[in-house]
């Protein structure tokens, strides 16, 4: 697994104003006629986040992260957890920031928050105009960090709709800049195989049909 994934790393992350690198490619699952978790790596992965791997794989995984933090950063944080993860006992970006953290002997932020209203969740989701979705709540951060350089460690980049709001959480607490690290970025529907891409829309065109017969 190891020697597997340190063969990728360095993945440009941009959203905005916002940069930072991801170490892999994610493959979810996908829709019926799409593959499921098409790598080791993936399986892995999901299996942390539902707090199903061993917790040794997050720290094998933070070495390997190491390498993507920038020199400069002076402080690293991660984005808060939602409501499911705090049941499971069990966070994988808090995990990989603390193993960073004593790997490098930078100080890890105190967790980030939600304001108050509740935690990330998708029906948080709004459309701004000319900047498309964004999280409809703000995070929020106490530390005082007066210029200093930040490393968001996250496990997941997406659409970096939850690394946006902890970046401006991060400058309103005085932070010069925030570069994210991320453990994986999810693949994107465009660098899909044509194979798959093409299954899934003649099974879309088919349930179309279906329903309009």
């Amino acid at each position: 697994m190891r020697s597997e994934v340190a063969q990728v790393a360095g993945i440009p992350l941009r959203r905005g104003q916002l940069e930072g690198l991801a170490l892999h490619t994610y493959v979810p699952r996908r829709g019926r006629g799409g593959r499921h978790y098409a790598d080791a790596f993936s399986v892995a992965l999901w299996l942390s986040k539902v707090g199903l791997a061993p917790r040794t794989w997050a720290t094998d995984m933070a070495e390997l992260l190491v390498d993507l933090v920038p020199p400069e950063a002076r402080w690293l944080a991660y984005p808060p957890a939602g409501r499911k993860r705090r049941a499971r006992g069990f966070y994988l970006a808090a995990e990989l920031a603390t193993a960073i953290g004593a790997a490098l002997g930078l100080p890890v932020l105190e967790p980030l928050r939600w304001c108050a209203g509740g935690g990330e969740d998708s029906k948080a989701l709004v459309h701004h105009a000319g900047k498309g979705r964004a999280l409809g709540r703000k995070a929020t951060c106490s530390a005082e960090l007066a210029g200093e350089v930040v490393a968001l460690v996250d496990d997941l980049w997406t659409t970096g709709i939850t690394a946006e709001a902890c970046a401006e959480a991060l400058c309103v607490a005085g932070a010069g800049s925030v570069f994210v690290v991320a453990l994986a970025v999810t693949e994107d529907t465009k660098a899909r195989p044509s194979w798959e891409r093409a299954r899934i829309r003649a099974r879309q065109e088919a349930n179309h049909g279906r329903r309009n017969a």
